[in-house]
């Protein structure tokens, strides 16, 4: 995992992705949630070395399992521990689940995982993806579409499928709309870890704080 996390720091600011600094972004935004929905006061985003460079990022709430908030940044335009802050609190507002907000009863199966993203390349078709290292981006006469890479592999697709449930499911489309001349089709390497990975789930960081 680390190998491909390094290639989207940049090498020449001096500071590195490493696992260690990849575990610290993902506790930074466990801790953001946690706090955002008991109510309190949220903590600075994380600053300095490498929070500093620009990376794009989404970060992914799940409870018990299933789907309750995803948001981020395809770009880099912001400073990665800047912009995993503002994801993991938008991710709670996530408007797909406005009648299922997370509870503070549910914070102890939570999972929150991270998502960093390298810059997106253009490409010729489905064919071009490798299936479980390639995120796509989906464009069509203003609209966009975005899947993570772990999506693929997560629903059984294949690389077609891959790309026309990105513009059906998530454009509204035709899913054979990416053969249109207007269409665009971009990948993008993703490499993703979660508070599930750090073989401490949230549960035990949320009856250390006293919430049960």
């Amino acid at each position: 995992m680390l190998e491909r996390v390094l290639v989207f720091a940049d090498k020449t600011q001096g500071s590195y992705m490493n696992r260690s600094n990849f575990e610290t972004l993902v506790r930074d935004a466990q801790k953001r949630v946690l706090a955002r929905v008991r109510g309190k006061a949220l903590p600075p985003p994380l600053q300095g070395g490498v929070f500093d460079q620009p990376m794009g990022v989404f970060v992914t709430l799940k409870v018990r399992g299933a789907l309750r908030g995803c948001i981020g940044l395809i770009e880099a335009v912001r400073p990665v521990g800047r912009a995993v802050a503002e994801m993991a609190e938008a991710a709670l507002e996530d408007p797909r689940f406005v009648g299922q907000r997370i509870r503070p009863e549910e914070l102890e199966d939570l999972e929150v995982e991270v998502t960093l993203l390298g810059p997106p390349e253009r490409i010729q078709g489905p064919q071009d993806l490798v299936l479980g290292r390639d995120g796509v981006v989906c464009t069509y006469q203003g609209r966009k579409g975005v899947f993570l890479p772990q999506v693929a592999p997560e629903q059984g697709w294949n690389q077609q499928q891959f790309v026309e449930f990105c513009f059906s499911h998530k454009m509204g489309l035709p899913a054979d709309t990416w053969k249109l001349p207007g269409a665009g089709l971009y990948r993008f390497r993703g490499e993703k870890l979660s508070t599930a990975d750090l073989g401490e789930g949230s549960g035990e960081e949320v009856s250390g704080e006293g919430s049960r």
